[in-house]
C-alpha cells in the first residue's frame, strides 16, 4: 500500500501506462503539467534478478525502466538524510 505525501496526489492508473506502480504530482496539478515542470515522483516494482542482487543494482534497473518509459526523466542520487527536504 502506498499513499501520497502531504501536498501530493497519487495516481496508479496513469502510472500503469508507463510500467510504474504509481506516480505522484503536486496537488492542484496534473500528470502532464507536472511532467513538463519536472515535479513528479514515481514508484515502480522491480523483480530481484537473483538472491545476490544489491540495492544499487535494483536502483539501476528501476532507473533504466523509468528512463525507457519517460524520455525526459532525470534521476538524481541524494543522501538519505536529505530525503523529504524541500
Amino acid at each position: 500500500m502506498v499513499c501520497a505525501p502531504k501536498g501530493w496526489t497519487v495516481d496508479s492508473k496513469i502510472g500503469s501506462q508507463y510500467d510504474m506502480y504509481a506516480v505522484y504530482y503536486p496537488d492542484g496539478s496534473s500528470w502532464d503539467l507536472a511532467r513538463q515542470s519536472g515535479s513528479v515522483m514515481c514508484i515502480t516494482i522491480v523483480d530481484k534478478p537473483d538472491d545476490n542482487a544489491t540495492v544499487e543494482q535494483l536502483m539501476a534497473i528501476d532507473t533504466d525502466v523509468l528512463k525507457r518509459n519517460v524520455k525526459s526523466a532525470v534521476s538524481k542520487k541524494r543522501r538519505a538524510d536529505s530525503v523529504g527536504r524541500y
